[in-house]
């Protein structure tokens, strides 16, 4: 039954990783300097355009933000339910770092009965 778990977070957390957007870029500092070389409706232009970036940048953000917290939780799920399987079957990985299971560690488990929990 514990395994069955930890696949399940293992699973929810690669889950989690693919649909974890690129980091996006904000948009260039606007440049006030650069854009006094422009007339009075190109510069309006420019500022409507920039700050609709910046607004677009901040929405993808704020959904970043969102989805690292989704991926810090599925890889906090996992963190717990490999600590209680190796605290419950020592040798049960291949590693203390490991949630690779060790076959013949497996294959022991299951023909003997279940400690109590």
């Amino acid at each position: 039954q514990g395994l069955v778990e930890l696949r399940r977070a293992e699973s929810a957390l690669a889950d989690q990783r693919a649909l974890a957007p690129a980091p996006a870029s904000p948009p260039p500092v606007w440049d006030e300097e650069k854009e006094s070389r422009y007339s009075q409706v190109d510069q309006e232009l420019d500022r409507q355009r920039y700050e609709q970036e910046l607004a677009a940048w901040r929405a993808r953000h704020a959904g970043t933000f969102q989805q690292r917290e989704r991926l810090d939780a599925a890889q906090q799920r996992l963190n717990r339910q490999a600590q209680l399987l190796q605290q419950r079957y020592p040798g049960l990985f291949t590693g203390p770092a490991s949630i690779e299971v060790r076959p013949q560690e497996l294959a022991r488990l299951t023909r003997c009965p279940q400690p109590p929990a």
